[in-house]
């Protein structure tokens, strides 16, 4: 079981919303986390799970979530086979305010593989993205665009077999912008756990067919696990806690340009001593009314505590909740719209 749940990002109090009977597994970046300001959060799940689901056990995926601030609906894939490797085949709808659940099931061909994310194209539906594997090559894939709405009709928009990738194959996160309609993913390279080498593709969905291009990024300043579009400015912002190797994370505000794949700061967020290197902090969605954006922070002292920041875009300000522990919390939300 898992509950769906509300965090104050002032006090870091965590609240139930509603039990669900469903719990909450993947295999894609373990431990991803977010935050959001005095609304829901999402799920915290009761019981460790094993890899091998028990017979009738059903599960969301963990590092996936879209939300439409249209319905104030979040959207995620829900499993209920006998492994967390099989493909989730469920579209899973939850209301903001109310927890309350609806499914779809989608077409096979919809989820011939696993649909790896989802976010809002700015008229309730969601851009998804899949990774296809290609027949007879394990380990190399054609990337997929699509469009899912509420009630699982599916549109493929990108797909093209002559362009096959196997090594930046590590998803990362996406986001898009819904007024240019553009669509970015970033994915990680495979083969790169230190340096954290990753590119930024660009989906142009105003062309037929769809045109997709990628940078490479410069990483040798800053990394980084997430994109995040910003509307009043256009530009793609993150958290980057500087390089894997440092032994000490000074976190800072960046730009990601997806054209040149430069990373740019704006500002210091954290400094070191205070809190752990860490990437899972970061947040599905902007607060783009006040231009927030959320990340959890864990301290180094105590070692279990976390803090969730509250990042200002427009003033530079930079605030902290009281100290609490969101290591049991998955798939963390800003949600526009939602009020207590």
């Amino acid at each position: 079981q898992s509950e769906f749940v509300s965090v104050d990002t002032m006090t870091g109090t965590v609240t139930s919303i509603k039990s669900l009977d469903f719990g909450v597994g993947s295999g894609f970046r373990p431990e991803m986390m977010g935050s959001r300001r005095n609304s829901r959060a999402v799920f915290r799940s009761r019981n460790k799970s094993s890899h091998l689901l028990a017979p009738g056990n059903q599960y969301i995926m963990d590092q996936m979530m879209g939300y439409s601030e249209a319905s104030k609906t979040l959207f995620t894939m829900k499993l209920g086979k006998s492994s967390l490797d099989d493909v989730a085949d469920t579209l899973l709808l939850i209301e903001g305010a109310t927890g309350n659940t609806m499914e779809k099931t989608l077409d096979a061909k919809t989820v011939a593989s696993p649909i790896v994310a989802m976010t809002t194209n700015g008229s309730g539906a969601m851009l998804t993205f899949n990774m296809d594997m290609v027949k007879d090559k394990p380990g190399t894939f054609t990337f997929r665009v699509g469009l899912l709405n509420e009630k699982g009709s599916y549109q493929m928009l990108y797909s093209d077999p002559t362009k096959t990738e196997d090594l930046y194959i590590n998803y990362l996160w996406a986001t898009a912008d819904t007024d240019k309609n553009m669509f970015y993913v970033l994915m990680g390279n495979e083969n790169a756990p230190d340096t954290l080498d990753a590119r930024i593709y660009t989906y142009d969905l105003n062309t037929t067919p769809v045109r997709m291009s990628y940078a490479q990024l410069d990483v040798d300043n800053y990394t980084i696990s997430s994109i995040h579009y910003y509307k009043k400015t256009g530009k793609l912002v993150t958290i980057s806690p500087g390089l894997f190797m440092d032994k000490q994370a000074t976190y800072t505000l960046v730009t990601v340009d997806p054209k040149l794949g430069l990373i740019s700061p704006m500002w210091v967020v954290a400094v070191p001593d205070r809190y752990q290197h860490y990437y899972g902090g970061d947040v599905f969605n902007l607060d783009q009314d006040n231009g927030n954006l959320y990340y959890v922070l864990r301290l180094t002292d105590p070692p279990t505590a976390d803090v969730i920041a509250t990042v200002s875009m427009e003033t530079q300000h930079v605030s902290v909740s009281s100290p609490t522990n969101l290591r049991h919390l998955h798939n963390l939300s800003f949600l526009p719209g939602v009020s207590n």
